[in-house]
């Protein structure tokens, strides 16, 4: 759902200063090889050589150098004659920010390629930071907890939508987005990372809700959503402050063979449960078993 990033790594140790006793950041440990987040890039360009017969070869690995001015080019070209073509997306995080009462809109901003190791603790984290109800908020990401202002939420912990399994995953990996309190919302804070495994992993996220994350821990309400081909950013607002987000499932052809589309199925949480809130959208594939290219077919 993300272009393709690639690139170094580089992990500095986080060290107690013995006069004072607070954390700061130390030296350099070392760098470490290309972080794979991602491969929409590699994916796209399938899609383009399949369904408009371009050539591999455009640039290094096969990937085309400029894959989105091509796959602009070749819808303009299928286009031409149907003035009134439904919108089609190539991007789930493109059509979620565009649904009405979207939550989020762009992640906090991290510094690229660099992340922190701890003496005597394993693993890395990375750091960011950003602001809200008039107050610093300070984020420590880990591959199996999120810490806000010195609250660690271990993502093991979190209240899980049913069918769902948590799971770590590299730090360096994620987005973490934030949205300030609103006449409509408490704050939300929302951190998504990519699923490890093969086959179709790519196409699940973990992700995890807080709500009012700036309140004491046990006021906290945390949630690991739903993850096939979802997003942060497919968090609604709902009514009475809460939130709605979706669970996808495959919709078949009537052989039952061949997976055509998409049912998104809104939930929320209340009084301490996943509640189905019954308002649901048809996605349809452009092409089946191929979920990257779709438009809306139906919605109530």
């Amino acid at each position: 759902m993300t272009p393709e990033k690639r690139g170094e790594v580089m992990v500095r140790w986080k060290i107690r200063n013995k006069k004072t006793g607070k954390i700061v950041d130390g030296g350099e440990r070392g760098r470490y090889g290309p972080v794979r987040i991602s491969t929409a890039a590699r994916r796209q360009h399938r899609f383009l050589v399949a369904q408009f017969g371009l050539r591999e070869g455009h640039g290094r690995k096969g990937i085309p150098i400029k894959p989105t001015i091509l796959l602009v080019t070749a819808l303009a070209t299928i286009s031409l004659g149907n003035a009134h073509a439904e919108e089609t997306y190539e991007s789930y995080d493109a059509f979620y920010a565009a649904r009405p009462g979207a939550v989020f809109g762009d992640p906090i901003e991290s510094e690229s390629g660099v992340a922190y190791s701890v003496p005597g603790k394993q693993g890395v984290h990375t750091e960011l930071t950003a602001a809200a109800e008039k107050q610093p908020v300070r984020i420590a990401l880990a591959a199996d907890q999120i810490t806000v202002n010195g609250k660690a939420f271990r993502y093991g912990s979190a209240t899980t939508f049913p069918g769902e399994h948590p799971s770590d995953f590299a730090p360096q990996s994620a987005n973490v987005f934030l949205a300030r309190r609103t006449s409509a919302h408490p704050a939300v804070l929302c951190v998504q990372g990519d699923s490890s495994g093969s086959g179709e992993s790519d196409r699940h996220k973990q992700i995890y809700l807080l709500v009012d994350p700036l309140t004491p821990k046990g006021k906290v309400t945390f949630l690991h959503l739903p993850s096939l081909l979802s997003s942060c950013r497919a968090v609604m607002e709902a009514k009475e402050g809460g939130f709605a987000f979706p669970k996808n499932s495959y919709l078949f052809d009537d052989a039952q063979e061949s997976r055509v589309g998409l049912l998104i199925s809104y939930f929320t949480f209340e009084h301490r449960r996943f509640v189905p809130m019954h308002n649901e959208m048809r996605l349809r594939f452009t092409q089946p078993e191929v979920p990257f290219r779709f438009a809306i077919e139906d919605k109530n």
